[in-house]
């Protein structure tokens, strides 16, 4: 792995970053116009009140209404699994709502912080069904 490949792989993290950033102007702009929206319309989420937080009645009402849409396994773990062999795999965690169901997992570069050389985090992911 000669500077090659630490060339290759800085452009493509400068790459990524450039394009993490243009993702989270994105988002900003969707969600202020969104909110703009709702603001402006007198149409209302059917569950809750605006203003006021859910209690157990308002998450039940959300339960019935919502479906399981995509496979977390499948989605995600699945594609960690894969990623075994070449990074140092931990689960730090799982969500409350079903802690077997939906695992949490961090993935490091083997030899991760040992080697003297600047550490970055990198983070991601989606709540919800908000894809």
């Amino acid at each position: 792995r000669g500077s090659a490949f630490c060339r290759r792989n800085a452009i493509l993290c400068a790459v990524g970053i450039a394009s993490v950033s243009r993702s989270l102007r994105r988002r900003a702009y969707t969600f202020r116009r969104a909110v703009t929206t709702m603001e402006s319309t007198s149409q209302q989420y059917p569950i809750g009140t605006p203003g006021k937080p859910w209690g157990q009645e308002e998450r039940t009402q959300w339960l019935t209404r919502t479906f399981v849409q995509r496979s977390y396994h499948d989605e995600v773990v699945s594609k960690i699994e894969l990623l075994k062999h070449e990074f140092d795999v931990v689960q730090y965690g799982a969500l409350s709502y079903d802690k077997d169901r939906y695992p949490l997992y961090a993935l490091k570069t083997k030899g991760f912080g040992k080697t003297g050389r600047p550490v970055v985090l990198v983070t991601g992911g989606v709540h919800g069904y908000e894809t």
